[in-house]
């Protein structure tokens, strides 16, 4: 006699708790949780390419955490003379004003960096 339990499926990605894919192909759930359809003929690059992967999620977090900041130098007078060094950057101060928090001249010169590069 067989005495060995049938395991059964619990229909959710474990740890994640968000449903299991129901589309046919391959799915990897990313390191902040979310599931992802891979395309046809591709890979998850984080398994097979980790540090370009770790590389390009960490530019991307340090990206979105401009934001705010890139947002609050686009709303700046550039009349007022107050709010500008004499480089014609933003002051940092400036900055914290609007936002409403503390920055670092480092982030205020990548922010403004990248709200150049926008033009």
């Amino acid at each position: 006699m067989n005495t060995q339990k049938t395991r059964m499926h619990d229909m959710t990605l474990k740890g994640a708790q968000q449903p299991r894919p129901t589309s046919p192909g391959v799915h990897v759930v990313s390191a902040a949780g979310e599931l992802n359809e891979l395309e046809p003929g591709t890979r998850p690059r984080d398994i097979y390419e980790p540090a370009s992967s770790a590389e390009e999620r960490q530019a991307a977090t340090n990206q979105a955490a401009l934001e705010p900041i890139v947002a609050v130098i686009s709303q700046l007078d550039p009349q007022d003379s107050d709010l500008w060094t004499k480089n014609r950057g933003p002051k940092v101060s400036a900055i914290e004003a609007q936002l409403g928090q503390s920055i670092t001249e480092a982030e205020r010169d990548n922010a403004w960096q990248l709200f150049n590069e926008r033009g």
